[in-house]
């Protein structure tokens, strides 16, 4: 696990020795680092409560990322009591400071209606702005509700589209997704060979849903497309690196 500072991708060790003396100092942002560190045991043993002691403090130094992870932590019940209540209000201050991680979290409490009354297209809006940050989870529920025209018209294209953003940052739910729009040729021509690859591509990277797929394929799937498929994933991996870059 990275954490990403100045321009640069960060070890955990680094991120300890480098942030505790400025989370000392009552630096918000390093208590956000901290709190990580903690609720995912990286470079750490993994503490739940420390993690919310840690991101609270950042919270409550005005710092939206870690605003919105308190929110994250509230809704999962972790390191805190569960507490949807908390959970949005936490998510609503950071995505009013136009954080990316706040919109797309307050965005999912309006798509699943956790704590709130449903509204799809509210949390199209609130997707939409994180997106635009390139924030990957949002662009992959922003793929999905225009996949099923939840809150907005259905558009399978633009389903494609998002989805294709989100996969430029390894989200493995917007590859499977890809994968299946290939495989039933919906916003894009059927490709069976391209379905395959983007499949595996999701598998690989520990995607159950993908991982299962890919079992069924490969058992309707000649030896000479599977290999040709297979070369794909490396291209296509090659691809989204130029293109995340």
């Amino acid at each position: 696990m990275y954490f990403y500072g100045y321009g640069v991708s960060r070890e955990p060790s680094q991120v300890l020795a480098i942030e505790t003396p400025l989370a000392a100092k009552g630096v918000a942002a390093a208590n956000t680092y901290l709190g990580l560190l903690y609720e995912f045991g990286a470079g750490v043993d993994k503490n739940l409560q420390i993690a919310a002691d840690d991101i609270t403090k950042a919270a409550e130094g005005g710092d939206p990322v870690g605003t919105a992870q308190l929110g994250v932590l509230y809704m999962r019940g972790d390191g805190v009591i569960r507490n949807l209540t908390k959970a949005k209000s936490y998510f609503t201050s950071s995505a009013l400071q136009g954080n990316d991680m706040g919109e797309a979290d307050l965005g999912e409490l309006y798509e699943q209606g956790l704590g709130i009354s449903r509204d799809p297209s509210l949390a199209a809006q609130l997707y939409l702005a994180s997106a635009i940050q390139h924030n990957a989870f949002a662009e992959y529920r922003l793929g999905v509700l225009y996949q099923n025209g939840d809150g907005v018209p259905q558009d399978y294209k633009k389903a494609f589209d998002w989805y294709y953003e989100a996969a430029k940052y390894h989200e493995a739910a917007a590859e499977e997704a890809i994968g299946t729009l290939y495989n039933l040729g919906l916003g894009v021509p059927a490709d069976q060979k391209q379905a395959y690859a983007w499949t595996a591509l999701a598998a690989k990277r520990g995607n159950a849903k993908a991982q299962e797929k890919l079992q069924l394929m490969q058992d309707l799937i000649s030896p000479a497309d599977k290999t040709q498929a297979e070369t794909a994933v490396a291209e296509i991996v090659a691809k989204l690196k130029t293109k995340a870059d």
